[in-house]
């Protein structure tokens, strides 16, 4: 608290004030001495750097390679941890003779990305946004394109609205943008995530009230017809419906099947079928082993029953890596997954002694 002498005239700083001053007075040191030894580091390395770089220089990626550690270099101190990081990987592949086409594509996303989070306007490099359609909405999630045609145009319009100002500032997708990303970004990303959030949940809840399943709730589908109006600029409710061939389950618990999916499975276990997968929900914790693995989707061996195995998009997931025969939990909030492996760490510290 701040109050005035009237005989001095002067401004009086209360404790906290100071102690606050004091406060930011040492992470200003802190910041300063952490890029001194930042850079400090770079000029150590510096020489050995640009030796390595003898394997690819005048090379057939050469000039690519280049013109992407300058984006780097322009977009300043922010920039420099990548821009080091890279180089030493490219180095170290081209030494190695394992510098390629795949290598160097790699690289330079990484590049485009890094500078769309750091970089400013002028040094961003655009993308391309590609227009939306059905097929990208049923690779998000197959509860999408459940919905009434109405619905989906709606959600495809406003993508169709945001995705071009995302380009514009260098991501090509929602995925890319996070919580270091430009503030404008964000808002872009975000909006785009809403949408699709505003599918799933519209599609699922209104499946669980046409199911009559008991968690179904009168209220919390009423707030999500809101929600999804409000973000799609649609009356939902005027487009009711939704189909009922989706593979959805309530809180998790797989669908108790009818007496002729029963015998069906009958069937198929007595023919060795050991399995019946399903997809995650919206929302939701799995944990189980992980059975198996792909460029998009991962299963997961979830609960006592053998043949109860969920599949998992890769492109709604963040966390920990994985690998088949990991025990992991995979916990669900509107929409997107995150992972979580502690036996990750056992596998880098090694078997205890």
């Amino acid at each position: 608290m701040m109050t005035v002498d009237g005989s001095a005239g002067t401004v009086q700083f209360g404790l906290f004030d100071v102690e606050l001053e004091e406060v930011r007075e040492q992470l200003r040191v802190r910041e300063e001495a952490i890029l001194r030894e930042r850079q400090a580091r770079f000029e150590a390395n510096k020489a050995k750097l640009l030796a390595d770089t003898g394997a690819w220089k005048g090379g057939e990626f050469s000039e690519r390679i280049d013109a992407l550690l300058d984006r780097l270099v322009q977009s300043g101190a922010a920039a420099r941890g990548m821009h080091d990081a890279i180089l030493g990987g490219i180095n170290a592949a081209a030494k190695g003779g394992r510098l390629d086409e795949r290598h160097v594509a790699f690289v330079e996303e990484k590049a485009r990305v890094e500078v769309a989070r750091v970089g400013t306007l002028t040094e961003v490099t655009p993308t391309k946004w590609e227009k939306q359609s059905a097929a990208d909405l049923l690779a998000v999630d197959p509860s999408c394109t459940q919905l009434p045609e109405a619905i989906q145009h709606a959600a495809l319009a406003r993508l169709n609205e945001l995705g071009p100002g995302l380009a514009q500032l260098g991501f090509k997708s929602e995925l890319e943008v996070d919580t270091s990303s430009p503030r404008v970004a964000q808002e872009l990303a975000g909006g785009i995530r809403e949408v699709h959030t505003s599918l799933m949940l519209l599609a699922v809840n209104r499946y669980r009230d046409a199911k009559g399943y008991k968690q179904a709730k009168a209220e919390r589908l009423d707030n999500i017809e809101r929600f999804a109006s409000q973000v799609l600029g649609i009356d939902t409710k005027a487009h009711p419906g939704v189909k009922l061939d989706l593979p959805l389950t309530s809180s998790g618990m797989r669908q108790k099947p009818t007496r002729n999916e029963a015998k069906t499975v009958e069937l198929h276990e007595s023919a060795g079928d050991a399995s019946t997968a399903r997809q995650a929900e919206v929302s939701g914790i799995y944990v189980g082993k992980i059975t198996s693995l792909s460029a998009n989707h991962l299963e997961q061996k979830v609960g006592r029953d053998p043949r109860d195995v969920v599949v998992h998009d890769r492109a709604a997931l963040s966390g920990d890596d994985v690998a088949v025969g990991h025990v992991v939990t995979i916990s669900y909030e509107m929409g997107m997954g995150r992972i979580s492996n502690k036996e990750l760490a056992v596998d880098q510290r090694g078997p205890a002694r």
